[in-house]
């Protein structure tokens, strides 16, 4: 309980722990500076951190249930053709590295930064350019990766946040877990960084499609040119020579 905050307990039975949790850790008062209590701080850990995640986790398991996957369909990552597979897989690697490295220094901000950075990559980038992978009604090979893929993610995902929202993380945790892992998310030891998944080149090579992406978004409605609106060109402009090669 928050002394002197009296709508704590308000934003605590309307929220909910875990924003209120994430909230409060992403202020200055984990780094003991004041703490200016506002609703709209808390709704905006549920646009950033809540819905993404379980939108993603609703996706994945409205989809599952109808093609009836199973974790034994699950395919080895070595296997996987799809870019987005690969690339996904690489960055969540590289997100259990991270979230080790800000937990290890106490930076509870910057983890949570980093929470938000990759739910914006899954929903916004994987899910939104592989929906059709889920659609087909045949049951390939390319979906079984794609079930494999997003499984993956979510699960690797909510182990690294549980520390952060224990609540949420606990409940995609148990319908994801198998019959051998450990009961609960907080028995489960933190994931380690397996280099041999990490694709550098793709990683960097999505980044720089991302913030392109992003600049061309910022750029037509700086000058009022709707999305749906064809272009006559874009040109690419940096002095990095490896960022020419890869953007090519």
């Amino acid at each position: 309980r928050l002394k002197n905050y009296p709508e704590v307990d308000y934003i605590f039975e309307k929220y909910g722990a875990d924003a209120l949790r994430l909230y409060i850790m992403n202020s200055a008062a984990v780094k003991a500076g004041e703490l200016l209590f506002s609703e709209t701080g808390v709704q905006e850990v549920l646009r950033n951190f809540h819905l993404p995640l379980w939108n993603s986790y609703s996706f994945f398991v409205t989809y599952a249930n109808v093609d009836n996957w199973a974790f034994e369909k699950m395919i080895s990552f070595e296997e996987l053709k799809n870019p987005l597979d690969i690339w996904l897989i690489s960055l969540t690697e590289k997100l259990v590295k991270d979230m080790d490295n800000f937990y290890t220094n106490f930076d509870f901000q910057g983890a949570i930064k980093n929470l938000y950075k990759y739910l914006d990559s899954l929903t916004n980038w994987y899910i939104r350019r592989s929906r059709r992978r889920f659609w087909k009604s045949e049951d390939d090979i390319d979906k079984k990766m794609a079930y494999s893929t997003l499984y993956n993610a979510l699960l690797k995902f909510s182990i690294v946040a549980a520390p952060i929202a224990p609540f949420l993380s606990e409940a995609i945790y148990q319908n994801l877990r198998k019959s051998d892992m450990p009961e609960s998310i907080h028995l489960c030891d933190f994931p380690v960084e397996q280099k041999e998944l990490r694709n550098f080149e793709l990683e960097k090579e999505m980044e720089l499609v991302q913030i392109a992406v992003e600049m061309g978004r910022s750029l037509r409605a700086k000058v009022n040119i709707n999305l749906r609106k064809p272009l006559n060109a874009v040109y690419l402009i940096t002095r990095n020579e490896d960022e020419i090669r890869l953007l090519k």
